[in-house]
């Protein structure tokens, strides 16, 4: 049986290939990989599993929102209640789950509850001994987002500042959040037309990384962060920098096993 990493591993990959199929315009073969990774997780550890209930948390609502498709989000949004109800939630899925509710709502372009929403998850989440680091990062992300389309921008940049420290601080484990956070602080800045301060996200973000196992999804797609950031280099006339992208790009691509 998988244990681990291969367990996280096993659950990303029907969400992978239905972001792959996103890009292609393939909204049908996209929900038929996440119904399908939904069968196998199920078949695997059955339907009243923490293995399904956290493929569902995850994966499978996030992805129905992303992708519009609200009424399904919602469906399994009750079915996760059920499972939750049969086998218990711990505090921090406890804390995500306040975060759907909210994710839905914002959907419904109900912005009022679904701030009440965050900011409940968020004062659950950070009185944790034990933070959950992805659960945290997806309610912090939320929080700042709301604050930037409220107009509040020096609210969110700040979020995800103190944010960031936090999981910093927390060592390794919490790396892969904190990289996630810099990146949507970094693309926070692109929005704001700010390369140069979207350049120092970026490289923070690289920077953590680079440190992640080899099988981790942001380490295995470094070549786009590494990209973007090159075209940020670019837009600040940093030009010998974005040289030195396309150096790490061509070492990377021959040596893979140094980074």
């Amino acid at each position: 049986d998988f244990s681990g990493e291969d367990k996280d591993l096993f659950m990303e990959i029907p969400y992978n290939k239905a972001v792959c199929y996103i890009h292609e315009h393939n909204l049908k073969k996209a929900v038929n990989s996440m119904f399908k990774g939904l069968v196998a997780i199920q078949n695997r550890y059955g339907v009243f599993s923490r293995e399904n209930a956290t493929f569902t948390r995850k994966y499978l609502i996030s992805f129905y929102l992303d992708n519009n498709q609200v009424r399904l989000a919602e469906n399994e949004f009750n079915n996760l209640i059920a499972i939750y109800k049969v086998i218990g939630s711990s505090s921090y899925e406890s804390a995500d789950m306040i975060r759907i509710s909210g994710d839905i709502y914002y959907a419904r372009k109900d912005y009022s509850d679904a701030i009440s929403f965050y900011t409940n998850a968020y004062d659950i989440i950070s009185k944790q001994h034990n933070i959950d680091y992805d659960v945290f990062k997806n309610i912090v992300d939320r929080i700042a987002v709301y604050e930037f389309k409220e107009g509040r921008t020096d609210v969110a940049l700040r979020i995800y500042d103190t944010s960031v420290q936090t999981l910093i601080s927390n060592g390794k484990p919490a790396y892969e959040a904190a990289a996630i956070l810099l990146l949507n602080q970094g693309n926070l800045y692109i929005k704001l037309e700010n390369p140069k301060a979207a350049v120092t996200s970026y490289e923070k973000a690289i920077d953590l990384i680079v440190k992640l196992p080899g099988t981790n999804y942001l380490k295995r797609n470094i070549k786009a962060y590494w990209l973007e950031l090159k075209s940020l280099y670019n837009a600040n006339g940093e030009y010998s920098k974005a040289d030195d992208i396309d150096v790490k790009i061509a070492r990377h691509e021959r040596f893979p096993f140094l980074y």
